[in-house]
């Protein structure tokens, strides 16, 4: 993970577990720039040891937001506000 923190294009990730069952999510300016990570470095190696003998089973995919909704935030006077409104405590999606 630590490899990502300098990668172009990353954003953020977060990693759980659900019994023996391990998840990684990560998000991304753009589709391109996670493909461009995933071919190298550190991520390769490990790809190449779950195919040798590291996991039981494994799917991967890739998500692009077909539509996104408002994300909201309360605003000063207590009431929900679309988060890109005006205002000094507007606050940017990303």
């Amino acid at each position: 993970m630590q490899e990502l923190l300098g990668t172009d294009g990353f954003l953020s990730a977060t990693t759980g577990a659900i019994g023996d069952r391990m998840f990684t999510t990560s998000a991304w300016t753009n589709p391109d720039a996670a493909a461009k990570a995933f071919r190298g470095g550190t991520h390769k190696k490990a790809v190449g040891e779950f195919f040798n003998d590291l996991g039981l089973r494994a799917v991967t995919m890739m998500f692009e937001p077909h539509h996104l909704n408002t994300m909201w935030k309360r605003g000063e006077d207590g009431k929900m506000v679309p988060a890109d409104a005006e205002g000094p405590d507007a606050v940017p999606y990303w």
